[in-house]
């Protein structure tokens, strides 16, 4: 059973607003913060089953971006936004509410977060049983969580994470092409959290940069750089992971809204 919805009127009445990044705001949030930290959510997985029509894809041709699953074991990482001022947050709120609702599909829930380093910080890497023992946030912190429904109109579903990789790297919206929506995640994991295992993130990680460079290839380059190709074993589906891209390639926390 997932938590309960709550509305925009309870958000502004609160001091400070905390919001959850685990797809593209982790590193185009779109509205002004006083801080952001790295952490996790529990009892959800993230998964590439809704479908966009308007920022990653069109009405032709739908693209896969995040919805968060309800799993109890499941846990996503990502990046809170904390916003204070009712301005801002509400501000913040209708920018989401055009961006997440109205266009993506998402609804909207609270969630406990625990943290696991200080803001900003690149420095360091952290594995599942480290996060385990990191320090967490105040007692009852909630973030607001954006998740897609399966009953809402551009749900899509499972689909194999080989279909996935294809369709993604073939397809382009307002915010740019596909591909670039998956690459960026795997990048910030591999770089922020380098040995936590996330099969379906790496699988279609590893398709959607497969298929690039065969595009790219048969093209002539097209101006495009090849990315290296490297192995990352995952312990529960032994994938392979393309991760040649440098740490100045992978996406800033310094500077989250340069896409």
């Amino acid at each position: 059973m997932s938590p309960p919805s709550v509305s925009v009127e309870e958000l502004l009445d609160r001091e400070e607003l905390h919001i959850f990044g685990y797809g593209s705001l982790i590193w185009r949030p779109g509205f002004e913060y006083d801080s952001m930290q790295l952490g996790y959510i529990n009892g959800y997985e993230r998964r590439f089953w809704q479908g966009s029509t308007h920022h990653r894809g069109t009405e032709e041709n739908p693209g896969r971006v995040l919805t968060a699953l309800p799993k109890e074991s499941g846990r996503i990482y990502g990046i809170t936004y904390t916003v204070s001022g009712r301005e801002r947050m509400k501000f913040a709120l209708e920018a989401l509410g055009v961006r997440e609702s109205l266009l993506g599909g998402y609804s909207c829930m609270m969630m406990d977060f625990f943290a696991v380093q200080s803001s900003h910080s690149a420095k360091h890497s952290f594995s599942s049983e480290d996060a385990d023992h990191a320090s967490c946030g105040s007692p009852g912190s909630e973030v607001l969580l954006y998740i897609a429904l399966p009953d809402n109109p551009l749900y899509a579903g499972h689909m194999p994470e080989e279909r996935i990789g294809h369709l993604v790297s073939g397809t382009e919206g307002v915010c740019g092409p596909n591909s670039d929506y998956i690459t960026k995640l795997a990048d910030f994991m591999s770089q922020y959290f380098p040995h936590v295992d996330e099969p379906h993130l790496y699988s279609v990680d590893y398709f959607v940069r497969k298929y690039d460079q065969e595009k790219s290839q048969r093209s002539g380059g097209g101006g495009k750089p090849e990315r290296k190709v490297s192995v990352r074993w995952n312990a529960a589906h032994r994938v392979n992971h393309l991760v040649g891209q440098s740490a100045s390639n992978s996406p800033s926390l310094v500077s989250p809204l340069k896409v």
